[in-house]
């Protein structure tokens, strides 16, 4: 181990995940036609989302798309701050019912 800065420790092998959302628009059959992608820093838009689509009032987009589903997606970089390509967790936060 060595010291990295302000005296935290880390491995030469760290990991570090950086979070973001997405956002899965799509059809009347609910296939995903458009992903709109969001940082992680912006937790708060999509906890709005996800209420409202909940509620059901989420309102379909200028195409025509609603909502299908929302994840959240942690994407781990190594210590040189690339990604690691296939080194995703996904988890589903919301999914639309077959209402459609």
């Amino acid at each position: 181990m060595t010291k990295g800065m302000k005296g935290i420790a880390y491995t030469p092998y760290a990991k570090y995940a950086t979070i973001e959302y997405r956002i899965h628009w799509g059809d009347e059959e609910g296939d995903s036609c458009d992903i709109e992608f969001l940082e992680g820093k912006e937790w708060r838009i999509v906890k709005k989302t996800i209420k409202e689509c909940e509620q059901g009032i989420d309102q379909p987009d200028c195409a025509g798309y609603r909502i299908q589903w929302i994840e959240r997606v942690e994407r781990w970089k190594d210590q040189h701050g690339e990604y690691m390509d296939g080194d995703e967790d996904y988890e589903t936060l919301w999914e639309r019912e077959g209402e459609m």
